[in-house]
Formats: C-alpha cells, structure tokens, sequence
C-alpha cells in the first residue's frame, strides 16, 4: 500500500485517469473473454485488489463523481444490478441451448465483471454522500478496518475448505427461516472474523508493521532513482 500510495501522490492525474480506464476495458471487459492475458483468480488475486485500491486512490484523490448526487449513485448501482440479473439469466439460457463456454456464464457475476466493477464504485461513493453523527463515525472508523479481514480470513482456502457443504442442513428448513438461519450464521461468521483481524491490528500496532513498510517504500523510492 505505501508504494501504490507514492503512485498515486505522484503521477500526473492525466496519467492515472487513462489508466484506470484502460485497466477497466483490459481486466474487467477484455479478460472476460481471453482470461490467459491475466490471472485476476475470479476477483480473489493480488493484482486485482492492487488495480482496485489505485482505482479508489483516484477517485478518492480527484473526486470525479462530485457532481452525482446520493439518489443517482443509487441508481446507477441497482441499473448494474438489474443488467447482470438480467445478463446472468440469459447467458445461462443461451449456453443450455448453444455449445457457448460454459466459462462466460460468470461474464456479469465475477468479481471482476464491468456490473459488478461499476456497482461497487457507486454503492462505496452512495454510502459516502450519508453524513453521520460523531458517534457513529466513531463506530465506522472501528469496524471499517476489520471488515476487510472478514473477506481475507473466510476467503482462505483452508478455511473455504472447511466450510464447503457445511451449511446444508439449513434446507431442512423453511424459506424464511432458512433466511434467518444463513443471516445469523453469517453475523457469527464475521465477528468471530473482526475479533481476529483485531488481534492482528494490534500485533502489528506492537511491533511496528506499518512503520516498516513505509520504510521498505522510502528505500524502494530511493532504490529507483538512484537506477
């Protein structure tokens, strides 16, 4: 982060506004077709979360969507929606009729989908339009730092591994009760997560991670001008 973050302090807006673009028509567009000209691993690869975190760098930085209201984000969020409900429901009809690849059924579903990809940016920038009260910032800026380790610590395959079929016995249940049963599960799921990734943060705050990486980033800033 501290060597994307030198990125992003210093290369020219012009520059980093064409590459988010390109990045965008390159990995979330052309990939879906050809995946052999990178290995994004469904959304789940370093290099996406890296493409990812200089995208928001931008955004957060310049600000481009200032103009759009809450309501719209909204709106361009649940039109994302809408097309790859739509897209996934059609692509599925086509390839049960077609010997199109079954690959292409993820097309508007992945992670690094175009839908997908736009959707997230505007629910991130509908939340940020919301002006809370101290209190509550308070609790966001607790728990926003954590929430990214519910996704690495549940997302590791040996943990995957684990819980693969191990909710089944849910179905026995019905519809809204199964509902409840999966939402509850997953409140579980994510604060036993968060308490976790609050260890972690807190060994790192001890022996100084952070301080660290911005040293490995100075050396590395220096490394490459003296080259």
């Amino acid at each position: 982060m501290p060597i994307l973050d030198i990125i992003i302090d210093s290369v020219p807006k012009s520059v980093l506004k064409s590459t988010a673009f390109f990045c965008f028509i390159i990995f979330c567009c052309w990939t879906q077709f050809y995946s052999n000209i990178s290995k994004l691993g469904s959304g789940y690869s370093i290099l996406w979360l890296a493409l990812l975190y200089l995208v928001g760098g931008y955004i957060s930085k310049y600000n481009p969507f200032n103009n759009i209201s809450f309501l719209r984000c909204v709106l361009i969020f649940l039109i994302c929606m809408a097309i790859t409900i739509a897209g996934r429901i059609a692509i599925g009809l086509v390839i049960g009729k077609t010997s199109l690849s079954p690959t292409l059924v993820n097309f508007f579903v992945s992670y690094t989908s175009p839908t997908i990809t736009i959707a997230s940016i505007f629910i991130v920038l509908a939340f940020s339009r919301i002006k809370f009260n101290k209190l509550v910032n308070k609790a966001i800026g607790f728990f926003a730092p954590l929430s990214f380790g519910v996704y690495l610590i549940h997302c590791d395959p040996i943990i995957f591994a684990q819980m693969k079929d191990a909710f089944i016995w849910i179905l026995q249940y019905n519809a809204l009760l199964g509902v409840l049963i999966v939402i509850g599960i997953s409140l579980i799921i994510m604060l036993v997560c968060m308490l976790l990734d609050y260890v972690r943060l807190t060994l790192f705050k001890v022996i100084k991670i952070k301080q660290l990486a911005e040293l490995i980033a100075k050396g590395t800033t220096k490394f490459k001008n003296f080259v």
